[in-house]
């Protein structure tokens, strides 16, 4: 991918390797796909081939394409790329597959092969599990990404529909009661759906961007009986 990649003009936005096929955003240049595609996929085959003493094609079936055309669609795509191992019960974390661009968003492991947009919202949030990669048509892949931010809830809006009757002052107070932190975590990540950043989201509830983070990535909790304060 890399040297492709470097040779082509092309920039690698995201990547996933599974056990029998992998997935791959890509920015081109003025080196057209099938060729970038050919390139990647010959230079891998004799590769593999090599080191396993075999002959022969790697991969069956011709490569799927789909043109992406809008920052929102491309945000939903790299969740649902970096998501294919924990939807392939292959680990359970998404951070936890070692062979996908994940790693490199997160800064576990940056090597330099992807192309970061630091305009990008978070990319943590695994990818809607009614989300279609290969959308039929543009009204159909609209339905599946994250709200307009013209027609989106503002954040007031949000916090009052997870809060459960707790009032929103103690939702973005430093309480740490467990039902408010389940509230918190709720609260993150459908600000997040909604194509929020964290920095937004901290901001409105006067945490750090890491504690924004850490309810992003915590695991689902149900709040038990909740019951405002007097």
């Amino acid at each position: 991918l890399k040297s492709t990649a470097g040779n082509s003009g092309a920039k690698i936005i995201a990547y996933c390797l599974m056990p029998n096929h992998f997935h791959t955003a890509i920015k081109v240049g003025n080196i057209p796909l099938s060729q970038i595609m050919q390139r990647i996929l010959t230079s891998h085959a004799v590769s593999f081939n090599l080191r396993h003493d075999r002959t022969g094609h790697l991969f069956q079936a011709r490569y799927k394409s789909v043109l992406c055309t809008n920052d929102e669609y491309l945000t939903v795509l790299i969740r649902y790329i970096h998501s294919n191992p924990v939807r392939a019960n292959l680990v359970g974390r998404i951070d936890a597959w070692r062979w996908s661009s994940y790693r490199e968003y997160d800064q576990i492991g940056r090597n330099g092969l992807v192309e970061i947009s630091e305009d990008l919202p978070p990319l943590d949030v695994p990818a809607m599990t009614d989300f279609e990669p290969w959308p039929k048509n543009e009204g159909c892949s609209k339905k599946l990404i994250r709200s307009d931010s013209t027609n989106r809830p503002n954040l007031n809006d949000i916090g009052n529909s997870v809060s459960d009757g707790i009032p929103i002052a103690l939702l973005r107070s430093s309480s740490r009661r467990r039902q408010i932190t389940c509230i918190k975590r709720r609260f993150v990540q459908k600000s997040v759906r909604y194509g929020y950043t964290l920095t937004e989201i901290s901001g409105w509830l006067g945490i750090t961007v890491n504690a924004s983070k850490h309810y992003l990535l915590a695991n689902n909790c149900k709040p038990a009986s909740l019951t405002p304060p007097l």
